[in-house]
């Protein structure tokens, strides 16, 4: 089974905070890419990662020949259609900027990856997205407007924190289920994406069974003790993980992927996950799964969530 990612980049600013430079990356045979990423390093406004920290908000390039990517020859050669970037900031600024990566092989497969953003502080509107081949539910998506607390990204919004739904043909919460189903669609992750001049989005990706954004996808927060993460939810291929599985279960800050990304802000890359503290205890992988990337998220100036993408 395929992943609905084909690569994921972790973009930091350099001690200066002139410059975003690559410090890791998840990639499935990007050679070209990932060797031109290597030898660049961008300022705000420049490629993807810059184009992010410049406006402060998600970006989505689609096709990605547009001039603004830079590395758009390397994209052509492993045939890169969509690119999005979602910067993450912290109470000192700007902490990283992630890139992820969506082929032309993949286009026909049910999948999308959205922008939303607020208008008027009391409804999310779409702002950008890439729907490949479901155009049918593109139509749907830019039709609609959500308040602050309802569906998907109105839930992000509310909360500030990231939100997974299963089974979103049958989710009640979920408005476009019937679209969703018909889409072939089947499992949501909203995260959100605030800004430092308070101009809130809230990104979706919504993807399939037979091409998942990811094998398993974990949300954790903090919980009862302030140095340790619990469960919050999480869905894989085989179905929703369920909280009582894990209740006994902790991840120390600090300690693996996970526990990094928490402790100082900044994603995690993983590639021996069967170390990780929560693999390693004996919880099942999903299958076929090699890697892992952890995203942590921020409300009210501290790291509230952890989300964590196993491809």
């Amino acid at each position: 089974m395929q992943s609905f990612l084909r690569g994921v980049e972790v973009w930091v600013p350099d001690p200066s905070d002139a410059r975003l430079r690559l410090v890791d990356g998840l990639h499935q045979n990007l050679d070209a890419v990932v060797q031109a990423g290597r030898e660049l390093a961008f300022a705000r406004g420049e490629g993807l990662p810059g184009l992010a920290w410049e406006r402060e908000a998600p970006v989505v390039l689609a096709p990605m020949d547009d001039p603004r990517f830079l590395r758009a020859g390397a994209a052509r050669e492993h045939g890169l259609i969509c690119g999005i970037a979602l910067p993450l900031f912290g109470p000192a600024g700007l902490r990283s900027v992630v890139v992820f990566f969506f082929s032309r092989e993949q286009e026909a497969q049910a999948g999308a990856v959205e922008v939303w953003r607020a208008v008027d502080g009391n409804r999310l509107v779409l702002a950008d997205g890439y729907y490949g081949a479901l155009a049918g539910f593109a139509g749907l998506s830019r039709q609609l407007e959500f308040p602050r607390g309802r569906g998907l990204p109105g839930r992000v919004w509310a909360t500030r924190a990231p939100q997974v739904v299963g089974d979103l043909g049958r989710a009640r919460d979920f408005q476009r289920a019937e679209g969703a189903r018909e889409a072939g669609l089947r499992v949501g992750l909203g995260v959100p994406c605030p800004s430092p001049t308070g101009r809130d989005h809230v990104v979706t990706f919504l993807s399939a069974g037979e091409m998942p954004i990811a094998h398993r996808i974990e949300v954790w927060v903090p919980g009862g003790n302030p140095s340790r993460l619990v469960l919050e939810a999480g869905e894989s291929v085989e179905g929703p993980l369920r909280r009582e599985t894990y209740q006994r279960m902790y991840i120390w800050s600090g300690d693996g992927a996970i526990g990094k990304a928490w402790a100082d802000g900044v994603p995690r890359i993983a590639r021996d996950i069967v170390s990780e503290p929560i693999l390693a205890s004996g919880q099942p992988a999903s299958r076929r799964v090699t890697s892992m990337i952890a995203l942590p998220f921020a409300a009210g100036g501290a790291d509230a969530a952890v989300v964590a993408l196993y491809i």
